[in-house]
């Protein structure tokens, strides 16, 4: 099973104590629920989202954790070498200094060197966007219980 095998091979191995597919209807208690807006009220998100987590999204983690895992693929304790070079790799332009990999996306500069590695996700009621900064091993991790609100942030800090 998809849980199974994400607690096997990402979640035990690098110790994130905050991360996993938990379902919706079982969530610890130390998880914050996800909004939306419906009209002028704020509803929870239980009935947008997956019970239990798959391939498209559903899984929760922390700040700390997600540094963790950044930690882990820069380092070659995630993957191999190659396959995280691979993962990294340009694979289509999206335009100005935007690329986008197996997964992941790039921001260039002006001479084709990677600057950040970001990830990126949304579902109804969360939203996430962290980024890996190349030059300086530096981490930012946004998480919302909102569906913008990792792009309202990204917004002021930019």
């Amino acid at each position: 099973a998809y849980d199974v095998y994400l607690d096997e091979v990402l979640v035990q191995p690098l110790g994130l104590k905050h991360t996993g597919c938990y379902s919706s209807n079982q969530l610890p208690g130390n998880v914050a629920y996800g909004y939306e807006k419906e009209g002028e009220t704020w509803v929870a998100n239980t009935f947008d989202i997956p019970i239990k987590c798959t391939g498209d999204g559903g899984l929760y983690t922390c700040i700390e954790d997600m540094a963790k895992v950044w930690v882990a693929l820069i380092e070659g304790d995630l993957l191999s070498t190659t396959l995280r070079n691979e993962a990294l790799s340009v694979q289509s332009i999206m335009g100005g200094n935007r690329c986008y990999c197996l997964g992941f996306f790039i921001k260039l500069d002006d001479d084709g060197k990677a600057v950040t590695y970001s990830l990126v996700g949304e579902d109804p009621g969360v939203s996430f966007l962290s980024c890996y900064f190349v030059a300086d091993g530096n981490i930012l991790v946004i998480l919302s219980n909102t569906s913008f609100g990792a792009d309202d942030m990204i917004g002021a800090l930019e």
